[in-house]
């Protein structure tokens, strides 16, 4: 299309009638006649020139637009023939974006500074931009809201807020518009208000232990091959709860052993565990966590694994999964 486009901006000669020298001659010989020719020479000259100028800003565009080209076609030559979501912003389960926090500068000055902000459970963390927080080398500042309360303006169009901690050590951030300080103010206020020990999202009246996600792990998953991923009836990212925090991990189905295979990421395998399926049971329907949708998973050991999507329908495929799984193992 690119190519296409750069023949038919080829610039279109202007065609200029020019008169006779024999016409000049004549026309000079008459005072009245050399006038009219002198202007119609200054129109000619204006619109020959007119004319150089379109030919050169198309010229210009056409060089522009072949930069672009192979900027384009050096670009894809680089590119991996598979892209893989490896990044460790939570996408979903909490809340982000960008807030202004007001900084202290190095002269006894305050300035309001732009930050990348997530809220994972009772943990507020932010970082400089969004491309930062995906670098495990950037500076990150995480805040436990254990003992924080939040303090606002009753003026409903001040945007600020403030969390005010033990020894009153004081963070005020600011919104961008009143709909994402609302959502900012709730969910900080709810997680705020949670008890030590207790998770922000689990409401349900079985309670779960403090560290029962990470029981029951019968052993470490085996690498992610591609015969492993073709052999599974289902792969793909949930979120994982383990002590209050949403975990984003990549989760395998494997029939042939009936069993789950939870990773942090595709390529990185440490801390990966199989949830094994024998004697389990999981929930009939999703439960709603916040919002995200849930399986829940009772080992026979008693552990329970909660593994979410934002999806309502993906999370039911899932269960529908899973309880194949088990009616494999129970067969």
């Amino acid at each position: 299309k690119i190519k296409k486009f750069l023949v038919n901006q080829q610039p279109a000669q202007t065609a200029i009638c020019n008169p006779c020298p024999a016409q000049l001659q004549a026309a000079m010989a008459d005072p009245v006649a050399s006038t009219q020719t002198q202007t119609e020479v200054a129109q000619l000259r204006e619109e020959l020139d007119r004319a150089h100028d379109l030919i050169r800003k198309q010229n210009e565009r056409i060089e522009d637009l072949e930069d672009t080209y192979q900027a384009i076609l050096n670009m894809m030559k680089e590119m991996p023939t598979e892209l893989e979501l490896d990044d460790s912003v939570p996408v979903y389960g909490s809340v982000f974006g960008y807030l202004y926090k007001l900084s202290s500068g190095n002269f006894g000055g305050s300035k309001w500074k732009r930050k990348w902000c997530v809220l994972q459970g009772d943990e507020l963390c932010y970082w400089k931009s969004v491309g930062s927080s995906t670098d495990p080398s950037a500076e990150k500042t995480a805040i436990k809201l254990c003992g924080y309360s939040l303090h606002q303006s009753r003026d409903v169009t001040d945007l600020h807020f403030k969390l005010v901690g033990p020894h009153r050590r004081t963070y005020e951030f600011s919104a961008e518009t009143r709909e994402q300080k609302e959502k900012w103010v709730d969910s900080l206020t709810h997680a705020c208000s949670v008890e030590p020990g207790r998770r922000t999202t689990f409401s349900r009246e079985r309670g779960m232990s403090q560290g029962a996600s990470s029981n029951g792990r019968t052993s470490p998953a085996p690498g992610v091959t591609g015969s492993l991923i073709d052999s599974s009836i289902r792969d793909g990212w949930m979120m994982r709860l383990l002590d209050s925090t949403w975990i984003r991990s990549y989760v395998i189905a494997e029939e042939q052993e009936s069993c789950l295979h939870v990773y942090r990421t595709k390529s990185d395998t440490s801390d990966s565990f199989t949830i094994d399926l024998e004697m389990s049971t999981i929930c009939e329907r999703p439960v709603q966590y916040d919002d995200l949708y849930a399986c829940e998973i009772t080992t026979a050991s008693g552990a329970l694994h909660v593994l979410a999507t934002p999806d309502v329908s993906e999370t039911q495929a899932w269960l529908k999964c899973i309880q194949r799984l088990l009616e494999s193992e129970t067969d």
